[in-house]
């Protein structure tokens, strides 16, 4: 295995677009081979970190579009959504397995207070453009 480095945010937006482009191909390739191997439906889609964000994107399924496998997504009841963030009872709970579920419940608590405070704000917005 090679040599671990710490992954952060790189500084300088030249030096982080030349690294993005590098990386997207063998990103793409291994979304192609885990497709392949785990026979798994796989949309990826990514934005190029410039100002004009260009897509770039991938699906496993060539007979449908990328449209349609969110549609798939979006269309799945909350629980099978949520499934994400629950131990499957099989798995090993190992210390790095808590970890890894406890960081992805941070996350989607994170997006659940962000989208409240949305809908909160959102009507008072409007309120106060009625008003002025």
């Amino acid at each position: 295995m090679g040599k671990k480095i710490e992954i952060k945010k790189i500084a300088d937006a030249k030096a982080r677009q030349v690294t993005y482009a590098k990386r997207k191909k063998s990103l793409i390739k291994k979304a192609r081979e885990i497709s392949v191997a785990c026979g798994i439906d796989l949309v990826l889609i990514t934005f190029s970190p410039t100002k004009r964000g260009r897509s770039t994107k991938f699906c496993s399924m060539k007979r449908f579009k990328i449209e349609d496998l969110i549609q798939r997504y979006l269309n799945l009841s909350p629980e099978k959504k949520f499934q994400f963030y629950e131990p499957d009872p099989k798995d090993d709970l190992s210390s790095s397995n808590i970890i890894l579920l406890e960081r992805n419940l941070k996350q989607a608590l994170q997006q659940v207070q962000n989208k409240k405070n949305e809908l909160i704000k959102s009507p008072l917005r409007k309120y106060k453009k009625r008003n002025q």
